[in-house]
């Protein structure tokens, strides 16, 4: 058997029609990386012959994620829709690739013993999709398995067409649990499906229909707008599905593009620090002074704190702005969906402060306080009220700080924090998470500046990744606050 390698893993043809809150994102992938240590009794070849079945039980019970998303033009039969839609056509399947890695990658124990510093995971190795966005068509999920010495790398990318990240981690679980069978069993397995019925989205209403009541929404017209206007529709291949790109839809010069096209900064790297279990109780303890708050609000605190008076000492933020700390946060709970739906129902929350607030001393529980009045304000009429005002006009709604991403006064961040991934058993072939995490590109792939709360582990410490500069990296490095809390990994 081959040790490099791309198979498509196909299935059934998709039947599932994406609804607004599905097609109004730009073609993003999530896009995670899960580290395995092998176990005594398994092999490399044995881990690829059970992802592989259960690959495939997951295509054939949710045919959607060996399909292709594509931009239909308003004149395609079908398009239902007086604007450009999306739709996952049938595809050649999940693209799965799998990639030896020995001579390129630290083994397993090396990476653990250091561990899992971000600069080992190279997005160029180990991330099938080489940036976040990608334009239509894509690939609904790409899979690489990376074989290193003594483990194996697991790189999952999913477009948000179909789910967000939680909808993903729900996925990835089912594939933890297909793993742990194809372990047990030989043969087929059974059809695995997944829960993406989109009747509660479609029906929801909500009665906070002012944009007013969502500080973090904004309008725009056309900005997700699909770029195929009124154009024919891509001409197809005999078999009925479109081949963007050979064996991958993945665009090769888009990060070019991209960056010809982003404003001119500083350049950032991703650094990853650790709070242990102790400290993120201590973090928490002394951020609830204000109010109560969680374990999450505690940290996603101190990292605002800390990136903001980094940035006003490098110069580049005055004391007069205002800073927003902003993050999506799964509503499923709010509107009745259950935990493991696949499907795009986030809320983004923000929160603001005076960066001369921020400043002060004892910030931390006031920065604290913030992000949980924000989060205690979501609940059905604030969801169902955007849900609303995004339906008859679905690339309208923006989330407004994703244009501003690389100012200074703006922190966007997302989290893995209860993505409930570390630790999961996926079988005697490859046994338990050991590492859940991101590459050197950072969580939004080649969007350095945003941050990332990383999965809990028992108790309530983890990893959390800041994209900084040169100059930036030395103020973090010298606040007496962050330093009480974190330490680098891999320093």
């Amino acid at each position: 058997m081959a040790l490099s390698e791309t198979r498509f893993i196909s299935g059934p043809a998709p039947k599932l029609d994406l609804v607004y809150s599905d097609v109004w994102l730009p073609g993003i992938y999530s896009r995670r990386i899960l580290s395995f240590e092998l176990p005594d009794n398994s092999s490399h070849e044995r881990t690829l012959d059970c992802l592989q079945r259960a690959l495939q039980s997951l295509v054939n019970g949710t045919p959607e994620l060996g399909g292709l998303v594509v931009a239909l033009p308003v004149n395609d039969e079908a398009n239902k829709e007086d604007v450009p839609w999306k739709a996952i056509k049938p595809y050649k399947g999940i693209e799965f690739r799998i990639k030896d890695l020995n001579n390129e990658i630290p083994s397993y124990k090396e990476l653990e013993s250091k561990g899992f510093p971000v600069a080992a995971f190279k997005d160029d190795l180990l991330v099938p999709v080489p940036i976040m966005y990608q334009p239509e068509p894509n690939a609904e999920m790409i899979v690489q398995a990376s074989l290193i010495e003594g483990g194996l790398l697991l790189t999952v990318c999913l477009c948000h067409s179909l789910t967000d990240g939680n909808g993903m981690n729900a996925i990835m679980i089912a594939l933890a649990e297909q793993c742990k069978l194809a372990a047990q069993v030989e043969g087929a397995l059974e059809p695995r499906a997944m829960k993406m019925d989109r009747k509660v989205m479609v029906e929801l209403t909500g009665s906070k229909k002012e944009l007013s009541d969502h500080p973090a929404y904004g309008r725009l017209e056309g900005a997700f707008k699909p770029n195929i206007g009124t154009e024919e529709a891509p001409a197809q291949e005999e078999n009925g599905t479109k081949d963007p790109l050979k064996d991958s839809v993945i665009m090769e010069d888009e990060p070019e593009k991209q960056a010809a096209a982003a404003p001119a900064s500083p350049p950032a790297e991703v650094h990853t620090y650790r709070i242990s279990t102790a400290n993120a109780s201590a973090l928490k303890e002394i951020a609830s002074t204000q109010g109560r708050v969680s374990t999450h609000d505690a940290i996603a605190a101190l990292m605002w704190r800390t990136l903001t008076v980094s940035r006003y000492k490098a110069g580049r933020l005055s004391v007069d702005k205002t800073s927003t700390y902003t993050f999506p946060h799964n509503s499923r709970r709010h509107v009745g969906l259950p935990k493991d739906w696949v499907g795009n129902c986030c809320y983004f929350v923000s929160a603001s402060l005076p960066v001369s607030q921020i400043l002060e001393p004892d910030s931390l529980p006031v920065m604290a306080a913030a992000i949980r009045a924000g989060l205690n304000a979501v609940n059905k009429e604030v969801v169902g009220g955007i849900m609303e005002l995004r339906k008859p006009c679905s690339y309208d709604i923006t989330w407004w700080p994703l244009f501003e991403v690389n100012e200074p006064w703006i922190l966007m961040m997302t989290s893995l924090y209860h993505s409930e991934l570390f630790g999961v058993d996926f079988g005697d072939s490859l046994g338990k998470v050991k590492h859940f995490g991101t590459s050197d590109e950072g969580v939004m792939g080649g969007i350095r500046s945003v941050g990332l709360v990383g999965a809990k582990v028992d108790g309530g410490g983890c990893d959390v990744s800041l994209g900084l500069d040169g100059e930036e990296e030395a103020f973090v490095n010298k606040d007496e606050v962050w330093g009480k809390f974190v330490q680098e990994v891999g320093k």
